[in-house]
């Protein structure tokens, strides 16, 4: 039996950047600062993740940088061939569902 399921909850580290597809199909990649405290000691996970269609849109209309979203998703890896000929590979979350954390935060507040 095979499980591929990711639950997150992080900040954006920077505003979500919509693209479309060819096809017209909007997808936003942003990126989660997963902090996690060991007594004194602190260390923080980036976690690249995909957002697709309808809510790649909401994404990017409702979230800034320093917001706290909640993503529930499944893990792929990409894998290319860089210019100097290297495999190169990373690792990424593709949502399948995302809760905003907090509440909007405007430009005003």
């Amino acid at each position: 039996m095979n499980i591929n399921k990711v639950m997150l909850c992080g900040t954006l580290t920077k505003d979500p950047d919509l693209r479309y597809t060819s096809t017209g199909t909007p997808v936003t990649k942003v990126t989660l600062a997963i902090n996690n405290k060991y007594g004194k000691n602190e260390e923080v996970a980036f976690v690249n993740v995909v957002v697709w269609a309808k809510r790649a849109e909401l994404v990017n209309q409702y979230c800034k940088k320093g917001n706290n979203l909640f993503v529930e998703g499944r893990l792929v890896t990409k894998s290319w061939a860089s210019n100097d000929g290297q495999r190169r590979s990373v690792l990424e979350v593709i949502a399948e569902n995302i809760t905003f954390v907090g509440g909007r935060k405007d430009d005003n507040n």
